[in-house]
């Protein structure tokens, strides 16, 4: 009864676009004078950049999956479409279009959607961190290392995946969830 060449469809990890740059620059910043010259000279950054965008999603439903009427896929940056604006039970801002579903009239009847909708995605997440870096030298054999590291340098957030299931009005459609919080750490350790 089901025509499998219709399913072609996305894999649940596919990612369209993924880019990650990494660099390292060894400031020339050359100070006059003994002490400045050993205190801020021969600093090394190091960052890294990650841009990917997100996995498809499938939308679920008691009966199976339901039935798209139209594209779902709104424009917009994903903060204006958190779903966190209410009017009653309805919710305002939607990451995507709410209405573009159709439930499956019974659990008997095979849907003629994919498992999971390439235009439909979870938010795109970026990330930078940084890292500077410095040995200073103490005996012969003898270095101090002293690093310092920023995840999520710019502390912006990383949105989670909406919710997809539409028997659950309250929370179809709505990210419930965020990561990218910045965290520093600073260390010291002897190298010989």
């Amino acid at each position: 009864y089901v025509n499998t060449r219709r399913y072609r469809a996305v894999s649940a990890l596919d990612q369209t676009h993924a880019l990650r740059l990494a660099a390292i620059y060894e400031l020339s910043f050359r100070p006059a004078g003994r002490f400045a010259k050993q205190l801020l000279g021969g600093w090394e950054l190091t960052g890294f950049l990650s841009v990917e965008t997100g996995t498809p999603l499938s939308v679920t439903h008691p009966n199976g999956r339901p039935v798209r009427i139209r594209n779902p896929r709104l424009e917009g940056p994903a903060g204006e479409r958190l779903g966190d604006r209410r009017s009653g039970s309805t919710v305002l801002n939607p990451y995507f279009d709410i209405a573009a579903f159709e439930p499956l009239p019974n659990q008997y009847t095979v849907t003629p959607e994919p498992a999971f909708l390439a235009e439909l995605r979870v938010p795109t997440a970026r990330g930078i961190n940084l890292t500077a870096m410095k040995s200073f030298p103490l005996r012969e054999r003898l270095r101090l290392q002293v690093r310092m590291d920023a995840v999520g340098l710019t502390n912006s957030p990383n949105f989670g995946a909406p919710g997809t299931n539409l028997s659950s009005r309250a929370t179809f459609g709505v990210i419930n969830s965020a990561s990218g919080s910045r965290q520093m750490l600073g260390s010291a350790r002897i190298v010989f």
